[in-house]
């Protein structure tokens, strides 16, 4: 119950939280669904394997993406990552392109949400008082994994919806 008066102590935090929710949902939904892509089309669990590799290499470059989050305000580069990130996705599924296409394209998608994470962190400051920022953070990580818990039933409901098979 703290959260929710944090949450009208600072209006801002609301969205923000929103935002940590939806991304990592989406986030999820679409690896979910990226695999099961994979996996019909390819049938190798190769691929498969080849796919969360590429996703998982440019979070190791966090270091490097603090750095670069700092030099930019973290709106601007929250709306403009975020945005980029919407146009590649859409893309993606739009073109559903061939195997290195498409891991080319995932790579990039990891590699522009690793300076966001490091923006979204620098907001948090930004719409709620000092006092708050501990309990801020730690809403802010319970909802990013919350998102990330429901994002792979959530597609795998979807997926079964559609009627498609493996």
């Amino acid at each position: 119950m703290a959260g929710f008066g944090l949450v009208r102590r600072s209006p801002g935090l609301a969205g923000l939280l929103a935002a940590q929710t939806i991304s990592p949902l989406g986030d999820a939904m679409a690896t979910t669904a990226l695999i099961l892509y994979v996996q019909r089309t390819t049938g190798s669990a190769t691929a498969v394997g080849l796919l969360l590799f590429v996703q998982a290499i440019p979070p190791l470059a966090a270091p490097l993406a603090g750095v670069i989050a700092d030099r930019f305000p973290p709106g601007r580069l929250l709306s403009i990552g975020w945005l980029a990130q919407a146009v590649l996705a859409g893309l993606l599924a739009l073109l559903l392109p061939p195997l290195g296409a498409l891991l080319a394209v995932v790579f990039v998608l990891a590699l522009a949400d690793t300076p966001l994470s490091a923006a979204v962190g620098r907001c948090i400051p930004a719409v709620v008082a000092d006092d708050d920022l501990v309990a801020a953070n730690a809403l802010r990580g319970g909802v990013w994994e919350l998102g990330t818990v429901l994002g792979p039933p959530l597609a795998g409901l979807l997926f079964a919806a559609s009627g498609a098979r493996l």
